[in-house]
């Protein structure tokens, strides 16, 4: 203790032709520890006389991380990163399709979200499917427009690879939303939803394993609003805001080998504004009219932040922060289509760029019959 370039601490004083070696510490996984050290160590440091040839001393230790920590901060940032934030950013078009084209007065629909994320700085990477089931209601309170409300009920599963681990996040949970269609092209949307997440993650090491788990909640407000502008010949172009609240609470487990956990909660705000362009094809009311489109979108994230404290044996402690702040750009092609007189097809295809955690591909398809 106390040991560094300033204060060394001799150990030795060797013949010339005496050399050390030191070697690192080596903790095996089961002890639940959250660091191991490594000495430093040099000869004749200090310029000390020596009586035998070479005075030897430590100059400094060094602590590397063990596995069990590094994967348990990586699961803070897939907590953050996979099943909440960014998976939160669901348009409109995403959830429901065109609900321009819908006239009757209440539907059910269904949709799947698959997709993977992969993180920048802390590793991993993670694959997820997304299965939501909702109905709505449509309701004319004047004539500026139509709303519609709904209620709607999601499960999701992600898998995740670390450097030195693998882990697995499933959730379940329900949303209610309100959305207004305007005669003149203008929409908005609410969603409040709700999720229950499972978290379960691995540790590999080449002396064995070590498990953690834990279940934690969040939940999330989204306001949308675009319009709709006809370009002539078929062709649309809506600008589209959005802005995301979400909350993740805090959580506290322990590991298998004993090291405590303690997960700050985090509240996300992020903001999205971007662009759909498209034109339309075939004939309104009939089967296989519809629209295909680009879109772009710029996001930001406004906080973010995430926090995790860890306390191993020997009384060791580690706390790891990360700033959330992050801008990106996502991009994509879709399509909507009406299959019948009362059924509708849609679908798109997007990818992040420039973001901490980004999405490397993401693909959306939804069906929905009206009543």
């Amino acid at each position: 203790e106390g040991v560094g370039a300033d204060n060394p601490v001799q150990f030795a004083d060797a013949a010339s032709g005496v050399t050390f070696v030191a070697l690192p510490e080596t903790s095996g996984i089961e002890e639940g520890v959250l660091y191991d050290y490594e000495p430093i160590i040099a000869a004749d440091y200090t310029g000390d006389s020596s009586a035998f040839g070479r005075n030897w001393y430590f100059v400094d230790v060094k602590r590397h991380e063990t596995p069990t920590a590094d994967t348990a901060i990586a699961q803070a940032a897939l907590d953050y990163a996979a099943a909440t934030a960014r998976l939160e950013i669901d348009s409109l078009n995403k959830r429901l399709g065109e609900l321009r084209d819908y006239d009757a007065p209440e539907g059910f629909w269904f949709r799947y979200k698959r997709g993977e994320m992969e993180g920048d700085g802390v590793y991993f990477k993670d694959k997820y499917n997304f299965y939501q089931l909702g109905w709505d209601r449509k309701r004319e309170t004047d004539r500026r427009g139509v709303w519609r409300y709904g209620l709607a009920a999601h499960y999701g599963d992600n898998s995740a690879d670390y450097a030195k681990g693998s882990g697995s996040i499933d959730s379940f949970g329900a949303s209610v939303y309100a959305g207004w269609t305007g005669k003149l092209g203008h929409y908005a949307d609410f969603v409040l939803k709700y999720s229950h997440l499972d978290n379960d993650f691995t540790v590999y090491a080449s002396d064995g394993t070590a498990k953690g788990g834990y279940n934690n909640w969040a939940m999330s407000v989204s306001a949308e609003y675009g319009y709709k502008f006809d370009l002539g010949r078929r062709w649309i172009l809506e600008p589209q805001s959005q802005l995301v609240y979400t909350h993740i609470f805090d959580a506290s487990y322990a590991t298998s080998n004993g090291i405590e956990v303690r997960q700050d909660g985090v509240d996300s705000l992020i903001g999205r504004l971007g662009f759909r362009l498209g034109r339309e094809f075939g004939e309104k009311g009939q089967g296989g009219y519809g629209k295909w489109y680009v879109k772009a979108d710029l996001l930001h994230e406004f906080c973010g932040d995430r926090e995790v404290s860890l306390y191993g044996a020997h009384g060791q402690t580690l706390r790891k922060y990360e700033d959330g702040g992050d801008t990106w750009f996502a991009a994509g092609i879709g399509a909507d289509v009406t299959m019948g007189k009362n059924s509708f097809f849609y679908c798109d295809v997007e990818k992040s760029f420039g973001a901490d955690i980004e999405t490397n591909w993401q693909v959306n398809l939804g069906v929905r019959w009206e009543l």
